[in-house]
């Protein structure tokens, strides 16, 4: 297995670990802002109010500012960078390995994972894997 080959794999391995799904519907804690609706929240993550109701309990559709409600759904409004992160990465299976590269014209470790965060709107040091970590639970 080649270097490049390896690199994918273990940026690949490490973002599966970060994400519960790379696609489809999640679980996730909202909190209610001023203005919310069990509707309007519905729709943010292509979900129904009456699916909220039931997986948070409620009788009612009255919901208050600051309250914690379970969704399941996609949230629309945001696309995960970790996700775009995947699918970029993806198209450069097969550059070569280029020590201090951070370029399509060859990669080194950091430089990739920096290069592609970078193009999937996350910014990113390249300094170290620890750092790249830290950078992503933020």
């Amino acid at each position: 297995m080649n270097k490049i080959t390896k690199i994918i794999a273990s940026f690949a391995l490490g973002t599966s670990l970060f994400l519960s799904t790379t696609s489809g519907a999640f679980a996730a804690t909202y909190t209610v802002k001023s203005g919310d609706t069990l509707y309007s929240i519905a729709k943010k993550y292509n979900t129904t109010y009456q699916e909220i109701m039931e997986l948070n309990g409620l009788n009612s559709t009255l919901i208050k500012v600051g309250q914690k409600l379970e969704v399941n759904g996609t949230d629309d409004s945001t696309e995960n960078p970790n996700v775009k992160a995947v699918e970029i990465a993806k198209k450069y299976i097969g550059v070569p390995y280029v020590f201090g590269g951070s370029s399509p014209s060859g990669f080194d470790c950091s430089g990739f994972v920096y290069y592609v965060y970078k193009n999937a709107g996350k910014s990113i040091s390249r300094l170290t894997a620890a750092d790249y970590y830290q950078k992503l639970q933020k």
